[in-house]
């Protein structure tokens, strides 16, 4: 049985007081009642901005999916605050079918309705937008690289890494705070030559929010296991990332983590005892190329005690800038040698897309 009040309310939406009929939509959104959405979605038609805008606001207070075809139409309103109030009510409704047309509002002219898709994407948690949210962390408005940058952070897809790495540079606090904990949580190593780059920064900030995301990757202990296990990079890649890691402290944590190449042998050597393959055979390949920088033949077996123990006087003490070959020319890396400390430089600018 109908409730005679809000039949009230819903006839007073054809009041001709057009005060009346904004009120009574904004009022039918407090009271949330499901029999008002057919009046309401006639009320998305009205000839005044105001009515149209209270109206696309109530739907998204009473949020039943049956709004949603007239909320995407709604998208196209003259209005730029009617489209902010439709695709702001179709994050609430959290219809996935409004998904594609509320991507394409990320495309909008208004800075305030890409702002609000954004927002309705993250609430929405479609991974087909992501696409367009990488593209928005690009936007000239910080809003709305923000909410981006939010929506990335719930979504946690690993493709919108290089761009959330490209955000840790934002001029904006907020997008770079934000950028920082997404990375966190889809916990993909390849952000850590980024991460240990921000350690440098001179703003507190900063340095604590990468501190703290590497703690999240995984800390002393799972990090440096989760970097030999990642088949994206070579074994001198992870060998540097592993360098680069030498005095990073987490803040966190309140964790000193000091790698150097006895400590890089002695993490591969424990790990070729583990269980995970992707792990041993990533501690393998990096094994090897230690054991050619100290002029031993890789072994294609399980390395004795005896062969990864570090050799007195030599790769115990031997610092990364000492290792080029005669006459061989900075950065020109030799197949098994550590790399010279530019090859160091151009994995980061690698990780922050300045080099292809």
């Amino acid at each position: 049985m109908s409730n005679p009040y809000i039949a009230k309310l819903i006839e007073r939406l054809e009041d001709a007081d057009k005060d009346v009929r904004r009120e009574t939509a904004v009022t039918l959104g407090k009271v949330a009642s499901v029999s008002a959405v057919p009046a309401l979605i006639g009320a998305l038609k009205d000839e005044y901005v105001t009515i149209r805008e209270s109206a696309a606001e109530a739907l998204g207070c009473i949020a039943d999916a049956s709004a949603a075809p007239a909320l995407i139409e709604a998208l196209t309103d003259t209005a730029v605050s009617v489209r902010q109030k439709a695709v702001e009510s179709l994050g609430k409704i959290g219809n996935l079918a409004a998904a594609s047309a509320v991507t394409n509002t990320l495309q909008d002219p208004s800075e305030h309705v890409r702002s609000k898709a954004a927002v309705a994407l993250s609430k929405l948690d479609d991974s087909s937008a992501l696409p367009a949210l990488i593209e928005a962390m690009k936007d000239n408005n910080a809003i709305v690289r923000q909410n981006a940058a939010y929506a990335l952070y719930k979504i946690r897809d690993a493709s919108a890494v290089p761009a959330l790495i490209e955000a840790l540079k934002d001029e904006q606090d907020a997008v770079r705070h934000i950028a920082f904990h997404a990375l966190g949580k889809i916990g993909d190593v390849a952000a850590v030559p980024a991460l240990i780059e921000a350690l440098q920064d001179e703003r507190a900030q900063v340095y604590r929010n990468a501190s703290t995301v590497l703690g999240m990757l995984g800390g002393s202990n799972t990090l440096p296991r989760k970097i030999l296990a990642d088949a994206r990079w070579s074994a001198q890649e992870r060998i540097a990332v592993l360098e680069r890691l030498r005095g990073v402290r987490y803040h966190m944590l309140d964790i000193n983590m000091r790698y150097s190449f006895p400590k890089t042998l002695a993490l591969c050597r424990e790990v070729l005892t583990e269980e995970d393959s992707a792990t041993r055979r990533g501690a393998q390949e990096v094994l090897n190329a230690l054991l050619l920088l100290r002029g031993s033949q890789p072994d294609t077996h399980a390395p004795s005690a005896e062969l990864v123990r570090p050799v007195e006087g030599r790769a115990s003490e031997t610092k990364p800038e000492t290792l080029l070959r005669a006459g061989q020319e900075p950065g020109k890396d030799a197949e098994g040698m550590l790399p010279h400390p530019s090859f160091w430089q151009r994995l980061l600018g690698k990780a922050r897309g300045d080099v292809s």
